[in-house]
């Protein structure tokens, strides 16, 4: 840190440093495919892999996505890759959506968002592609047989059938037009539509929540590639909301659905919410359950045969995240096992059980139809192993440390992400054999859009802490520990982080306004708190009851620890910044140890616990998190009011002397921002130097390019305008 910067010096350089590492790209998506493969037995191939990546555009304020196209000689002998090269520069891929190639690779089917013009509604068509030109064009909205079609990762899909007859998607359901009382009826009206339905138009509209908002009722469709018909798949029943939607054999479809009653909770972040897994057939008369109820289950997956189905279940309820299970559906007998049960404790660097949000790729399975790869937490990193259908057994498949992320499998061939917090995103490939080495396999680099050039600059590693020295090693957790490397006497001011979720984890990835913090001479510890993800269930247990005491001292023990054993920081400059649970700890922090931090940023914090109860989009996490069982007609007593406040941060206000930024985005609803701009004005009651900073059109994460952006400079400006000279 350049002391001798002034504030504006230091504003010209953080924007500068942003702008350098906001060009970095991550992928997106990626598939390998085989171009050619010899018949001589040598098992030489030529391979293709067409990879998406995402990078921000600060020009523009938006994210820019691109396709890269790279093609590789594959040695199966050796099992080795020669010879990557790219083919052509990356090509943008603009308003796309949804997109996906038929098995035999002949059509392609993609989703395309195309902006209105003059002020009028985006819309969406319905494109197919041959491997040389455009084959239709659909303008979806024109058809008038459902709402915009989902394409987020919640509920969203677009699956061809075996057949490529059939492409499966899922869009809001049409309801009928809803009027005044005082409405005239046309006269004229298309016998075909449904009535308007009147004195219906301020009827309340529930919804999915945050980042749902315009997600309600989602419905299957099938478009039918030869006769061009758009078909709602109406026997789901209305209580159901269907999504991540795939054909099953007999082209039938298995998909997942959510239940509306009583009524809807917010689902992102969440996957616990109730559900369960369903075949329907493809003239929409027969519909059967798969899974039990008593799961919270997703992304269903059939392996090559389509006699096996496998998916991931957390038990309902409870924390918003937790280690779940590996569950496998016999489609022949009709009976359930599961293949990876629960982690309640794992051994010593052993395997710490399943947390998997989602599944990135649509291809997981190995050739030979026995194994699953999947990404998963793993302590303070992110791992991708393979799980033997067969005798269960688990394998690691990265070793190297860092964060790992499953991208494609395709006759063995693996596609992965990988990054650590030193160097960027890596698009990787290796080859999968049958007995997988200790060492796990061996990546070879296909492609990155920066160079490494900050393995020099910043180190990391990975911490473990104890807060009692006779605990248990379940009571352990970690943090990541960044620094920029010195070559001088000058201290390093130290950032606390701890994460959000508050059941989720850092992981050892590229973060960019760590990085960025780094270059700027900052040290930045992130905190794995007990309750995160990533290390057995009864971890996750651990915290439901205690927040704001049991996370606060785990997060300050790091802190004070790493102080006490790393003699390049400064003890005089310390900061705390989070988001959402991350806010809710940075406020507790800065109001149980006033005097400790320098200054404290948080954004979208979760403040009063008593008061969300009623205005967020997740009233169970307030009753879960602060120690009580919720039901859906759950009211809280005085006496649970109470309790849930005396475990929030507004309990400690008056404490607080830190001067304290507030990043709030308008539209969150998760944490809603009345509770952020109620802090902010008791603390400048208080005379406590404070700044708030809206966001309009930016919900819970803030995520926005140029509102991410903002966030950053003045969180990096502000700690270095609070440094003690």
């Amino acid at each position: 840190m350049e002391a001798e910067f002034g504030s504006e010096v230091f504003v010209d350089k953080a924007v500068a440093v942003y702008r350098e590492f906001a060009k970095t790209g991550s992928v997106v998506n990626a598939k390998v495919s085989f171009l050619s493969q010899d018949n001589d037995k040598s098992g030489s191939a030529e391979l293709s892999i067409v990879s998406s990546w995402s990078q921000r555009d600060l020009e523009r304020n938006e994210n820019r996505t691109f396709q890269r196209s790279h093609v590789t000689s594959y040695d199966a002998t050796t099992k080795s890759f020669t010879n990557i090269r790219e083919l052509s520069f990356p090509v943008e891929v603009q308003n796309l959506q949804l997109c996906t190639v038929s098995a035999t690779g002949k059509i392609q089917a993609i989703i395309r968002n195309v902006p209105g013009s003059k002020g009028q509604e985006d819309k969406q068509f319905l494109e197919i592609w041959s491997t040389s030109h455009l084959l239709k064009s659909i303008d979806v909205q024109v058809c008038e047989k459902h709402g915009k079609i989902y394409e987020d990762f919640q509920f969203g899909c677009l699956a061809w059938s075996s057949s490529e007859q059939f492409l499966l998607y899922v869009a809001e359901k049409k309801l009928p037009k809803a009027v005044s009382y005082f409405e005239r009826q046309k006269t004229d009206a298309p016998s075909d539509k449904p009535a308007p339905k009147k004195g219906a138009q301020f009827d309340f509209k529930d919804d999915w929540g945050e980042q749902l908002v315009s997600k309600s009722c989602p419905v299957l469709v099938i478009y039918d590639v030869i006769t061009d018909e758009i078909r709602v798949l109406d026997n789901v029943p209305d209580y159901l909301s269907a999504g991540q939607a795939c054909w099953g054999p007999d082209d039938r479809i298995v998909f997942v659905g959510w239940f509306h009653e009583p009524y809807r909770l917010g689902l992102i972040y969440c996957p616990m919410r109730k559900n369960a897994l369903y075949s329907l057939s493809l003239d929409g008369n027969t519909l059967e359950q798969l899974s039990d109820i008593k799961y919270a289950v997703h992304s269903p997956r059939f392996n090559h045969s389509k006699d096996k189905l496998i998916y991931f279940a957390q038990d309902v309820g409870g924390t918003h995240n937790k280690c779940g299970r590996l569950m496998q559906y016999d489609w022949k007998t009709k009976s359930t096992s599961t293949i990876v049960d629960v982690v309640d404790i794992p051994e010593r660097g052993g395997f710490p059980g399943i947390y998997v949000p989602r599944l990135f790729s649509d291809r997981n399975w190995t050739e030979d139809g026995k194994s699953l790869a999947f990404t998963t937490a793993w302590r303070s990193y992110q791992k991708i192993i393979l799980v033997n259908c067969n005798n269960k057994s688990v394998k690691v498949l990265t070793t190297t440390p860092g964060c790992w992320t499953l991208l494609d499998v395709n006759k063995n061939i693996v596609l992965a992400q990988f990054s650590t917090p030193n160097s960027a995103p890596k698009l990787m490939i290796a080859v999968l054999s049958d007995d997988v080495p200790d060492g796990g396999l061996s990546w070879t680099p296909v492609a990155q859009t920066t160079d490494d050039s900050l393995e020099k600059e910043i180190v990391w590693e990975v911490m473990s802490f104890s807060r009692d020295e006779s605990s248990d090693f379940q009571d352990e957790y970690e943090a990541i520990f960044l620094r920029p490397v010195v070559t001088d006497e000058k201290k390093l001011p130290l950032i606390v982080f701890p994460h959000g979720g508050p059941h989720v984890n850092f992981k050892s990835e590229f973060f960019l306004p760590i990085v960025c913090l780094c270059k700027l001479g900052f040290a930045v510890l992130c905190v794995n708190f007990r309750g995160s993800v990533g290390f057995g269930q009864a971890s996750v247990n651990s915290l439901p009851g205690k927040v704001g005491t049991q996370d606060v001292r785990d997060v300050q023990y790091a802190a004070n620890k790493v102080l006490e054993n790393s003699s390049e920081l400064d003890s005089s400059n310390v900061f705390v910044t989070g988001g959402s649970h991350g806010g809710f700890l940075t406020a507790h922090l800065i109001g149980q140890f006033p005097g400790f931090y320098r200054a404290a940023a948080m954004r979208n914090p979760a403040l009063n616990i008593a008061v969300m109860t009623e205005i967020s989009d997740i009233p169970d996490w307030c009753h879960c998190e602060g120690g009580y069982e919720f039901t859906h007609d759950s009211t809280p007593t005085p006496l649970m009011m109470s309790e849930m406040l005396e475990k929030s941060p507004f309990v400690y206000i008056s404490q607080v002397k830190t001067p304290t930024l507030i990043f709030l985005g308008a539209d969150d609803i998760r944490v809603p921002p009345s509770q952020g701009k109620n802090f902010y004005r008791i603390l400048k009651a208080q005379g406590v130097e404070t700044r708030l900073l809206w966001y309009p059109g930016n919900n819970h994460p803030i995520a926005k390019v140029d509102a991410e952006s903002d966030v950053f400079v003045n969180m990096a400006r502000w700690f270095f305008e609070h440094l003690q000279k």
